[in-house]
């Protein structure tokens, strides 16, 4: 009796050491001009006719892994080229690129700034957007339907603030944490972290907020708040402090989305910013061991910061690197594994290019860049599960938009995982990573692939004859290798956003006007003030479902 009652303690105690471990992946990504290409441009959808260049499209447009098979993209451009109008699109892609589900919104002129965020529940996913001086949460499952009974829900009141700007989503465990920057009526700037708890999937319960008045924060977009999986956090913002000196602020949250003792911190930082400049915003992106996380920064001029830190907020590296010759107002990065990626646009033509960087070094790597023929593009990152790839999106238009019906759309096949070592961690029941995109797919390579190589902007065509690439090698017609490809057309300095200043310079005859407006708080009184309260704001959208 007593042996077995000994042998069944022994396999509770096997099965909990087992549930606190976790199995690492072992990521092999490729070299970027070994990239493989796919164009998944959708010519029978036409929605958008181009992904807009205007600054603050950029600043409402991102990707984001939602499942282990699918990624939602939020992409911004014209939707009629006569009329100029911005719309809004939420597409969501599989691993073979194909347009599952998307919904648009008609109204994303009077954004300031949108994002997306996980939830604690596969599949799910947070819409945040800045509109109307409020903050306004909307959450959507992977077919784009209203999920928890939260659609366009007002987060908070407004109080003695005026206005609401840059939120930053991030998700651990069952706690979502939500940064922005305000503004109070007497045009002074704060950031303030909001903590909100997930475990009800039927709705979303506000914890706490904190706003960290000590610390004037003039410095626009520059802030970040990363989750890890137990439900703690750490937020970094750029601020000023009482003898009127920038420096880099830490803040640490523990798993019940409280501060702990000691914090806020000053530490130190390489980067020096200037005050009421726009920034591109940090997101923040966790490694695969679930106790590391990289966010990036730039200054507006050469300088971009690649910052990696631990769960504890210690610092593991954080250097500055000469991005001369790329645009510096926006940019896309994730993390893969340990391996970082980046998507730099050109400084005069916008034309995008892929590059790696060293997250434990905080090293980017220049001379792996190479150009992909798109132009003003947005780029993001999928894990598929399924058949073990790592993928990569970009979306953009071609060098003259005038010979496209809509936006440019391809998918990278970038490299390949398997699973590695069980080691001591949380136990994620989701099998994903913040920040990760996954996909279902197929084992073998799409129709018409493209291997991105050593090509001068041939057409693509599907089919399976074989040609001969720059050294003689044979590969499928219709593959291109990411390599140094040659573009035919380039564009000449066109549309807003595109004229790059040295220094700590914004977009010419945008400054005067984005400080008035954050000078020129609404102040509205409204009367939602809970998530779970009742919906708010015509959005004005529609809702397809693509077969």
């Amino acid at each position: 009796m007593i042996s077995k009652i000994n042998f069944a303690c022994l396999v509770v105690i096997v099965l909990a050491l087992f549930n606190q471990s976790v199995c690492l992946k072992q990521f092999d990504i490729k070299n970027v001009p070994n990239w493989l290409l796919t164009d998944i441009t959708n010519e029978n959808n036409i929605i958008l006719q181009n992904i807009s260049d205007n600054k603050y499209s950029y600043y409402n447009s991102e990707t984001l892994q939602i499942s282990d098979t699918k990624m939602v993209a939020m992409l911004n451009g014209l939707s009629d080229y006569s009329d100029d109008i911005i719309a809004q699109k939420l597409v969501v892609y599989d691993s073979m690129g194909q347009q599952t589900a998307q919904r648009v919104f008609s109204d994303v002129q009077q954004y300031y700034v949108s994002t997306l965020g996980t939830t604690n529940v596969k599949g799910e996913f947070l819409h945040v957007i800045n509109y109307n001086s409020g903050i306004y949460i909307s959450v959507y499952d992977e077919d784009l339907n209203i999920t928890r009974n939260t659609e366009r829900q007002l987060l908070d009141t407004f109080d003695e603030i005026a206005a609401y700007y840059e939120p930053i989503i991030s998700v651990g465990k069952d706690m979502l944490y939500i940064m922005c920057n305000i503004g109070n009526y007497e045009d002074q700037y704060f950031n303030m972290v909001y903590v909100l708890d997930l475990s009800d999937t039927s709705t979303i319960r506000f914890v706490e907020k904190f706003v960290f008045t000590d610390y004037p924060a003039n410095y626009f977009f520059s802030f970040n708040v990363q989750a890890f999986p137990d439900g703690s956090a750490i937020s970094h913002f750029y601020a000023t402090d009482s003898n009127g000196q920038p420096m880099l602020v830490q803040t640490k949250f523990n798993p019940l989305g409280q501060i702990e003792s000691g914090y806020p911190i000053n530490i130190n930082t390489p980067l020096v910013l200037g005050e009421f400049v726009e920034y591109w915003p940090w997101h923040s992106f966790l490694h695969e061991n679930g106790e590391l996380a990289t966010f990036l920064a730039t200054d507006l001029g050469n300088n971009l910061l690649i910052y990696t830190f631990d769960r504890e907020g210690n610092q593991i590296c954080a250097q500055l690197n000469d991005i001369s010759g790329y645009n510096n107002l926006w940019y896309y990065y994730g993390v893969i594994g340990s391996q970082g990626w980046i998507y730099l646009a050109d400084s005069i033509q916008l034309e995008g290019n892929f590059g790696l960087f060293d997250v434990n070094e905080c090293r980017l790597d220049l001379e792996s860049f190479v150009n992909t023929q798109i132009f003003a593009g947005v780029a993001g990152q999928l894990i598929d599960l399924v058949n073990q790839n790592v993928l990569a999106f970009e979306f953009g238009n071609m060098a003259d938009q005038s010979m496209q019906l809509t936006y440019q759309a391809r998918v990278y096949q970038i490299g390949t995982f398997s699973e590695g070592d069980m080691v001591e961690g949380e136990e994620d029941e989701e099998d994903m990573v913040e920040g990760e995109d996954v996909v279902e797919g197929e084992e073998d390579m799409l129709e018409g692939e493209e291997l991105l190589g050593d090509l001068e902007g041939e057409d693509v065509i599907e089919g399976e004859e074989l040609l001969e690439d720059s050294e003689g090698e044979g590969m499928l017609e219709g593959e291109e290798l990411l390599g140094d490809l040659e573009g035919e057309d380039v564009i000449e300095g066109e549309g807003e956003g595109e004229d790059i200043l040295e220094g700590e310079d914004i977009i010419e005859g945008e400054e005067d006007d984005f400080i008035e407006d954050r000078s020129e708080g609404e102040g509205e009184d409204e009367d939602i003030i809970d998530v779970e309260g009742e919906d708010i704001i015509d959005e004005g959208e529609e809702a397809t479902e693509i077969n």
